[in-house]
C-alpha cells in the first residue's frame, strides 16, 4: 500500500472515530441515534479489519480483539495501526465483542449484541 493511500485511510479513520465519540456524547437519550452510532463504528472496524487481514494474511486472533487494530499484538507484516485512536466504548457506554465465525471471518458487536 502506498503512504499516501495509508495516510489518507488513517486520516478517514480518525475523522470517523472522532466523529462517532463526538455524536455518542450528544445522543445519551436516543435510543434510535445509538443504534446508527454503533452502526457506523461497526462499519469502521470491519473497514479497519479488512486492512489488517490484507497485511497480516488473518485477522486478528481474538484474544487480541479490536486492540489489534491499534497496537502492534506482536505479528509479522502488521502495518497499523489501522485506527488513528484508541477502540472507543460503544455508545451506551461499554465495549465492543469482536470475535471470528466458524469460517474464521471477523464478528463485530454492539454491546447490546446487534
Amino acid at each position: 500500500m502506498k503512504r499516501t493511500t495509508l495516510a489518507w485511510n488513517l486520516a478517514s479513520s480518525g475523522v470517523i472515530v472522532a466523529a462517532l465519540g463526538s455524536i455518542s456524547v450528544h445522543c445519551n437519550r436516543d435510543g434510535g441515534t445509538r443504534e446508527v452510532v454503533a452502526r457506523v463504528q461497526i462499519e469502521a472496524f470491519h473497514d479497519a479489519l479488512g486492512r489488517y487481514h490484507n497485511d497480516v494474511g488473518a485477522y486478528p486472533p481474538v484474544a487480541s480483539g479490536l486492540e489489534a487494530l491499534v497496537y502492534n499484538p506482536g505479528v509479522p507484516n502488521w502495518r497499523g495501526p489501522y485506527l488513528e485512536k484508541a477502540i472507543p466504548l460503544d455508545p451506551w457506554g461499554k465495549q465492543f465483542l469482536y470475535g471470528l465465525d466458524n469460517n474464521g471471518r471477523p464478528i463485530v458487536r454492539d454491546s447490546t449484541h446487534r
